[in-house]
């Protein structure tokens, strides 16, 4: 795939599914998303859409899926080089409904849920006729609660990286995506295809850790830098100036997105974000091996 592409992680500030799949269609033309909006209910956030008894993604719980697979059949996104899609992971879904706790057996039940919820996502995504990528969105993977115990701590990994497989078994690429520390101690055990980081709080932490160097030599790894700082105003030529901190030879396996958080502000704010993520990617592609 190629590089420097600009997406999102999924969460939108819109209401309007209709105009949240234009605002997607504008702005990550070549990898689009669809688009979550937990400002139009909150049983869209990533945890309601995976609750127990939920119709796999009807409009009740993701208006703009459906959104989007009319758009993609309309050729809104002809230009795309894939589709992209994100659902919560088992551990973060596990910690929430467990209040910061989980069992063993409480986390088994959630990974099998989200591997059905996954299942069902690419089914439709892949319906569309576009090679497809889906995150998993695993929050809590980089702060795992001290309480855990070290066999918790290991079922946890265990659970992401079965789920991940699970979904490149159904013909996706599968990626990860941490918001709090990415967990690169267990980066080898989880082995994504794609790793989906809040590189505004972690850059020089990933780029200088061995073990990222270590993955990223695996066939078709990508990192996906969330570089653009979703609510304040992106300055690009700062922006630009902490990216070129990336050593060169990463830069055919990176994407752009925005920080996490960009469903709390504006359309308008948002717009300001992809513009920038936009323009920092046209300026990383001059310093291309």
């Amino acid at each position: 795939m190629e590089p420097l592409l600009v997406t999102g992680i999924g969460s939108l500030p819109h209401r309007d599914p209709v105009a949240a799949t234009a605002f997607v269609s504008r702005f990550a033309s070549r990898l689009p998303f669809w688009p979550q909006l937990p400002q139009a209910s909150p049983r869209e956030l990533m945890v309601a859409q995976a609750a127990r008894g939920t119709s796999p993604w009807d409009d009740a719980v993701a208006c703009g899926l459906s959104a989007f697979e009319r758009g993609a059949k309309r050729g809104m996104f002809k230009d795309a080089v894939a589709v992209k899609g994100q659902l919560v992971g088992p551990v973060t879904l596990a910690l929430a409904e467990g209040h910061g706790r989980f069992t063993l057996d409480a986390l088994a039940e959630t990974t099998e849920r989200v591997a059905g919820l996954a299942r069902a996502q690419i089914q439709r995504l892949t319906a569309l006729g576009k090679p497809a990528v889906v995150f998993l969105d695993e929050p809590a993977l980089g702060v795992l609660p001290a309480a855990l115990t070290t066999e918790e701590r290991a079922a946890a990994v265990r659970a992401v990286a079965a789920t991940l497989e699970v979904m490149r078994g159904v013909g996706v690429r599968a990626g990860l995506h941490c918001c709090a520390a990415p967990p690169l101690q267990d980066l080898e055990a989880l082995a994504p295809d794609v790793l989906s980081f809040d590189a505004d709080l972690h850059l020089e932490a990933v780029i200088g850790d061995a073990r990222v160097a270590r993955w990223l030599g695996g066939d078709d790894r990508v990192l996906a830098f969330g570089l653009v700082p979703p609510l304040r105003k992106p300055d690009v030529d700062e922006l630009f100036r902490r990216a070129v901190k990336i050593p060169p030879s990463w830069l055919r396996q990176a994407w752009i997105t925005p920080s996490c958080g960009i469903a709390s502000g504006s359309i308008a704010a948002a717009e300001q974000v992809f513009d920038a993520a936009h323009a920092l990617a046209t300026r990383l592609h001059g310093a291309l091996p």
